[in-house]
């Protein structure tokens, strides 16, 4: 899910999340999700991506002048964090 607060919603924002999102869902595991909360201050778009992993909350952020380019920065640090999680799990297994 994608939340807008105090920023005007647009659609190809909401597609460009949709399509980053579709590949991070991938890294998840089964009751693993996330959702996106998208806000403005002032010059900068302030993103968040709250992460509910199987054992813990993780929030990632950025702020951008370029909304789009804060997606890419949460995505890549996302998708790292995820796979360090996975992989502490593993080895306690």
């Amino acid at each position: 899910a994608v939340s807008f607060n105090h920023v005007d919603h647009s659609d190809a924002l909401q597609f460009f999340i949709n399509q980053k999102s579709g590949n991070l869902k991938k890294f998840l595991w089964n009751g693993e999700h996330f959702d996106w909360v998208i806000e403005n201050d002032a010059k900068f778009f302030k993103l968040k991506l709250n992460l509910k992993l199987r054992n813990k909350m993780i929030k990632v952020s950025a702020k951008d002048e370029n909304a789009f380019s804060a997606v890419n920065k949460i995505i890549d640090k996302a998708k790292r964090l995820i796979s360090e999680d996975h992989q502490r799990l593993r080895l306690l297994h």
